[in-house]
């Protein structure tokens, strides 16, 4: 085992924010080719113990930790039973799990076993780190279950899908089609950001949230579209605002979802008015 305690700026707002809670460390699972990633990343002024695989199996039970990384490296197997054995023994305590081999089926499973969130390598570095934050902070501010219900709540909200719990990754889609409506956005980018290969992000994306992920780019588009004709922006410009490339791209879909083009919902506000 090897701790460290690595400087960062933000760690007085942070401490500011938690208050008094007591600060447990963060738990780190790696193999020795894996570790100086982790012990290079800056962590505010966090207590950070990294364990092997090996080392970690001897000592989960004991494990009193406020977050722990599982980095399994290209094994899925040997990471799946870790984070298995972690949840199993220590149920509240949130996992991220990290490989750099992410089959379709290891991302089902990590988040079925119960990991709160899961990166492929390479990483992005800085929403890695704000991620760790992000777990840490609502753990020690004792409002882990509260966050829980707020998540499935906004899931469901986001999702417009009513029944479903949406997995991080999924959501973290949904936040990257939010914010980035008026640009080009392609499958392939969607899937990049659930970590999934293009067929089996579709497919997770249907069964989860009830409609394919274009079908549901299209909806967010409209919707968002309704909101500045309502501000008489010209159909032109909104189209272009929304992320349609042509008009009569715009008109189609909007005549599918609303049931009639946007100059007629347009006149219809006219008339409301």
């Amino acid at each position: 085992m090897k701790t460290l305690r690595t400087p960062w700026p933000e760690a007085a707002a942070l401490g500011a924010m938690v208050g008094a809670v007591k600060k447990n460390p963060i738990l780190i699972i790696a193999n020795l080719d894996n570790q100086d990633l982790y012990s290079a990343l800056p962590l505010w002024d966090e207590q950070v113990e990294i364990f092997t695989f090996c080392a970690a199996s001897r000592h989960s039970q004991r494990f009193c930790a406020d977050l722990v990384l599982v980095d399994c490296d290209s094994d899925d197997i040997a990471g799946l039973e870790m984070l298995r054995e972690i949840k199993q023994k220590n149920p509240d305590v949130p996992v991220m799990f990290i490989t750099s081999a992410g089959s379709e089926e290891s991302a089902v499973e990590a988040f079925r076993i119960g990991a709160h969130d899961y990166f492929k390598k390479p990483l992005d570095l800085l929403q890695f780190r704000n991620t760790i934050r992000f777990f840490i902070e609502v753990k020690r501010t004792n409002s882990w279950e509260r966050w829980q219900k707020y998540r499935a709540d906004q899931t469901r909200s986001a999702a417009h899908a009513p029944e479903c719990d949406l997995p991080p990754n999924l959501l973290r889609c949904i936040r990257y089609i939010k914010e980035n409506l008026g640009d080009p956005i392609s499958l392939e980018s969607m899937a990049q950001e659930g970590g999934l290969s293009k067929h089996h992000f579709c497919r997770e994306f249907k069964k989860i949230v009830g409609m394919t992920p274009m079908q549901f780019l299209s909806r967010l588009r409209i919707k968002r579209s309704k909101d500045l004709l309502r501000k008489d922006i010209p159909v032109s410009t909104v189209a272009m605002k929304v992320g349609f490339n042509d008009l009569s791209s715009f008109n189609r879909h909007f005549r599918e979802l609303v049931g009639g083009t946007p100059s007629e919902f347009k006149k219809s506000l006219q008339r409301e008015s």
